[in-house]
C-alpha cells in the first residue's frame, strides 16, 4: 500500500497516531456548543467568547472564530423589520411636507 501511494512507512504512522491523539481543545470544543445551542444559535463568536471569559476559559477571539468554523457554528442574524423602517420613512416624509405647507402659508400670509 505504502509502494502505490508512495509515501514513507514514517508518513504514515504518523499520521495514524496523529488521528489517535485528542484535540488540544476537546472541552473548549464541548462547551463552544453548549453555549451556542443554549442561547439558539443567536450566540455569534464575539459572545461566545465572552461567555467564556465570564466562565474562566481564557481564548483568543480568532482561537474561538476557528473552533466554531470546526464545528460549522454560525449565528442566525435576524432580520430587521421592514415595516418599522417604512414607517419611520413616512413620518419624515409627512413632517417635511407639513413644514413645506406652513412655509408656503406664511408666504402667502406674510
Amino acid at each position: 500500500m505504502l509502494s502505490a501511494t508512495k509515501l514513507a512507512k514514517s508518513v504514515f504512522y504518523y499520521h495514524v497516531n496523529r488521528l489517535k491523539t485528542p484535540s488540544a481543545y476537546e472541552n473548549e470544543l464541548k462547551r463552544i456548543e453548549s453555549i451556542y445551542h443554549e442561547h439558539k444559535g443567536r450566540y455569534g463568536y464575539r459572545r461566545i467568547h465572552l461567555a467564556l471569559i465570564n466562565e474562566g476559559i481564557k481564548l483568543n477571539h480568532k482561537t474561538v472564530q476557528r473552533l466554531m468554523g470546526q464545528l460549522n457554528l454560525k449565528s442566525i442574524v435576524r432580520p430587521k423589520n421592514i415595516v418599522l423602517i417604512v414607517e419611520r420613512q413616512v413620518k419624515q416624509q409627512l413632517i417635511i411636507l407639513k413644514e413645506i405647507l406652513n412655509h408656503r402659508d406664511r408666504m402667502k400670509n406674510g
